[in-house]
């Protein structure tokens, strides 16, 4: 067991066999252990094995190429009661006051568009306010617009949960990488801040989104950045989100298709309330005329809304819709969201 412990010490938490190994081992060094909980299992906590006085572990199986993340409490289910993995300084902020920490498969490939380049072109991001106080609460958001290293005029990717996208997703450099590769045409981003503690009620189905974006966020972009006239390019904008941000993407995508064309919605929250009503996005979709939208929909496998974007991708495809649609080895993460990224822009603002 020494040899256990000498390799946690040099390889981190968790250990492998090999370099393709699909089998991960846990652990923990002490007089107790605490629960683990792992993302792919939603979360649920596990009790850690003794295998002798001090040592503890627990062995799990995921295909090669998998992502998720997981954390240790002493309390099970309480995140107030996280403490730190001190094997693995992967440390992952959930935006909610907590953190996680990451495991990677051995094949587990992170998207290299997310890394920073020397040498090529890249766009400017500024900041600005918006401050209408009849669709916002606390007095102002802050929008970060992404003016691409290109004269011609270009389309506009709305993108929900900016701060997290421009952050944790990256999005300013793959979208600078993916263009100095030319695996995309130019395209300028206005990246809005979410509500905050409100961002439920903002995101969930609701008509305040639209005119927020209709009324302060296009004019804004449209006042400092080079765009294609919508006039003569209807519907030649985007939109993108990411769980409930997915889900207010389509929605608002339904309710301006003269603006957005394009959508990417990754994990959307596409869920009803109860088993016997559908949610108000399946209502539009039933009820609205088909309308000139291209999406693209991502999940993960151990997502806890995978069956729900089944669902969707099955619903829009009846509906005519034409969709491009992925899943991959991950849970419901930012670093998920970020690797899929370029495919999904790729596929929705390739150069042809």
């Amino acid at each position: 067991m020494t040899d256990l412990l000498t390799r946690l010490r040099t390889e981190g938490n968790p250990l492998f066999e090999d370099d393709v190994s699909t089998e991960a081992l846990f652990v923990w060094e002490g007089d107790t252990a605490p629960y683990l909980h792992l993302e792919h299992q939603n979360f649920e906590p596990v009790t850690m094995q003794r295998i002798q006085e001090g040592i503890w572990t627990y062995p799990l199986s995921l295909p090669s190429d998998a992502y998720i993340e997981y954390y240790f409490a002493t309390e099970p289910r309480n995140t107030a009661k996280i403490i730190e993995d001190p094997f693995n300084n992967t440390r992952i902020d959930t935006g909610m006051g907590t953190h996680t920490h990451a495991l990677s498969m051995p094949y587990r490939v992170h998207t290299p568009y997310a890394i920073k380049r020397r040498g090529i072109q890249t766009g400017n991001v500024t900041q600005h306010k918006i401050t209408d106080e009849r669709y916002l609460r606390g007095g102002g958001r802050n929008v970060w617009l992404y003016d691409p290293p290109t004269d011609d005029a270009t389309a506009l990717l709305v993108v929900l949960d900016g701060a997290e996208y421009k952050q944790w997703g990256a999005i300013c450099t793959i979208v600078d990488n993916l263009i100095a590769d030319e695996k995309i045409r130019p395209i300028s981003l206005a990246m809005i801040a979410n509500a905050g503690d409100f961002r439920v009620y903002e995101y969930n189905q609701s008509e305040t989104l639209p005119m927020l974006i209709d009324r302060q966020v296009v004019p804004l972009a449209n006042k400092h950045l080079h765009l294609l006239d919508l006039d003569a390019y209807e519907g030649g904008y985007g939109i993108l989100g990411a769980s409930f941000g997915g889900l207010a993407a389509l929605y608002t995508a339904l309710r301006m298709p003269h603006v957005f064309g394009t959508v990417i919605s990754q994990a959307g929250a596409f869920w009803s309330f109860n088993d016997k009503q559908d949610a108000l996005i399946h209502v539009l979709l039933d009820s609205l005329p088909q309308q000139n939208l291209n999406i693209w929909l991502d999940v993960g496998i151990y997502d806890f809304l995978f069956e729900e974007n089944q669902d969707m991708r099955r619903r829009l495809g009846e509906r005519g819709y034409d969709v491009s649609y992925a899943e991959h080895f991950d849970g419901h993460n930012y670093t998920a969201w970020r690797d899929t990224l370029p495919t999904a822009l790729e596929t929705m603002f390739s150069q042809a």
